[in-house]
């Protein structure tokens, strides 16, 4: 079994959205051949289509985020510790809003056939896009002053990927779409999500992260 060390994770939330991103790559590829060698409805091209604008969209709207949060920390001369600090709180908290949103939402829109698959598309890839713009851009600068174990970064790694396979699965297989049955799908498929990232962001905020420096000297944040 490899080492997580050797793979080169920051954090734990990291870790995960690595999974995510694996199972996300994995559907639309299988999405693509099913376009490709099966036949599609005019519903499943919209669907389809309208998916991918979303994504767009909070594509543009996190990357707008971002500069808008660098220009703040620019007008503000904020420390570079506290601008990287502020930018992976930023990111995990988005994660997080990932996991918490769509059991919220379910409560209240119309339930349909497609609404699991679009809520586990539209915010895993939120959740993805919130680590790569807020999380892997700041490795180079800061570091979390914990280490990742590898006994719990497996627990985690099998903890998603059965959670995202068995909704993939019933999402697939499921027949009965009732309003408790897919409230249920949506409480499954993202209660894991949010739950390391707010624990990270505690860690944060009680001092678990430090500023690299090319001397090799640490500066650490600690918390008032």
């Amino acid at each position: 079994m490899p080492q997580i060390d050797s793979i080169n994770f920051s954090n734990y939330t990291a870790l995960y959205l690595f999974i995510y991103s694996l199972f996300l790559a994995t559907y639309l590829v299988s999405n693509l051949l099913s376009i490709l060698f099966f036949q599609y409805t005019l519903e499943d091209y919209k669907l389809l289509g309208e998916t991918a604008l979303t994504g767009l969209l909070i594509f543009g709207a996190i990357t707008l985020l971002r500069i808008g949060i660098r220009w703040i920390h620019r007008i503000l001369k904020v420390g570079q510790l506290e601008r990287w600090r502020n930018e992976v709180l930023i990111g995990l908290v988005g994660v997080a809003m990932c996991g918490i949103i769509p059991r919220v939402v379910v409560h209240f829109v119309e339930i349909r056939e497609w609404t699991v698959y679009y809520s586990l598309i539209v915010f895993t890839t939120s959740a993805i896009l919130f680590g790569i713009t807020f999380l892997l851009n700041t490795d180079s600068e800061c570091q979390f002053t914990y280490s990742l174990h590898d006994k719990t970064s497996w627990t985690l790694i099998l903890t998603h990927t059965v959670i995202l396979a068995a909704t993939v699965y019933l999402g697939i297989n499921l027949s009965d779409w009732q309003t408790s049955t897919v409230i249920v799908l949506c409480h499954v498929s993202f209660s894991a999500m949010c739950a390391v990232s707010t624990v990270e962001i505690a860690m944060i905020l009680r001092g678990a992260f430090r500023l690299r420096l090319d001397e090799g000297a640490v500066v650490v944040h600690k918390s008032e």
